[in-house]
């Protein structure tokens, strides 16, 4: 039994300190897409273009043919066609900006996301490395912001992106769709929630076990 403990406590250090890294990491990639998004939207409006980009397959007889933003001459990702046949040909260069801007900030706030959710979770393993029992009520309360951050991890940037497109043109009718991917996440979230309602019952059931006691 107390050997058991022993190796339950060193896998939950390790746990504990793996979830500290990536928590950082996610914290430092929002900073870095912040730092581009506002370096992207110094640029002047002529550094931006569209380009027709032809890649030939390994094989050599297919070609992949995209079109691309570049920022003063150098590919920053593939263009959304669709999207980019809608804007009228006078607000090309803001909606390109603007693009750019939107991607790097739906980046930082995911990730800053992502990093709130790491950092509810480390509460919680911090808490049982202290000894404490995991059914608590600031488990419980942890586990349910982060099922929150969860579904709003596509969300809140998509809705960033809208109005950043909104601002930089002043009318938009482009709103996208929400991906299996984001419905995917949606669910997880869900399921957190979920886990978080189990683990008010063994708050309770964690009560009435220390009133016996």
């Amino acid at each position: 039994m107390i050997k058991s403990l022993e190796q339950a406590k060193k896998h939950l250090k390790a746990d504990t300190t793996g979830i500290l890294i990536l928590m950082i990491m996610f914290f430092s990639l929002s900073a870095h897409s912040l730092v581009n998004a506002i370096r992207y939207s110094k640029e002047s409006l002529d550094a931006y273009e569209v380009v027709l980009v032809e890649e030939d397959s390994e094989d050599d007889k297919k070609s992949c043919n995209y079109y691309a933003i570049y920022i003063d001459g150098v590919e920053y990702g593939e263009l959304d066609y669709n999207e980019y046949c809608n804007i009228e040909e006078e607000k090309v260069p803001d909606y390109l900006k603007a693009t750019c801007v939107a991607h790097e900030g739906e980046k930082a706030i995911q990730c800053v996301i992502i990093g709130f959710i790491l950092f509810c979770l480390l509460v919680i393993f911090m808490d049982v490395k202290r000894g404490k029992t995991p059914f608590q009520k600031r488990s419980v309360d942890c586990l349910r912001i982060a099922a929150i951050l969860t579904m709003c991890v596509n969300i809140v940037p998509w809705i960033v992106r809208l109005m950043t497109l909104i601002v930089c043109l002043e009318s938009v009718t482009i709103f996208g769709n929400l991906t299996p991917s984001g419905l995917f996440v949606i669910a997880i979230g869900g399921v957190i929630w979920m886990i978080a309602e189990i683990f008010k019952y063994g708050c309770a059931l964690q009560e009435d076990s220390d009133l016996i006691a």
